[in-house]
């Protein structure tokens, strides 16, 4: 094995809010599927729900929080 590094851009290939979202979490809660430039896929919350509107092809950019959660947001 190696370690790769990955970008952290990708693009949103399924998308959906959760109404009753796990423990943690508040609803609603979107969440997107990205596909990451190097063929990754990631499974990401919304940075901020406010500005999470995606559709399916949507660039994003990921950060990955204190609590190594995967956050995706839009890139204008």
């Amino acid at each position: 094995m190696e370690i790769v590094e990955l970008s952290n851009r990708g693009k949103v290939q399924s998308y959906t809010t959760l109404q009753m979202p796990p423990e943690g979490f508040v609803a609603p809660l979107p969440m997107a599927l990205v596909e990451l430039d190097q063929g990754a896929l990631i499974l990401c919350v919304a940075a901020n729900h406010s500005n999470s509107a995606v559709e399916i092809g949507t660039m994003v950019e990921i950060e990955v929080d204190s609590e190594e959660k995967f956050h995706y947001r839009p890139i204008p």
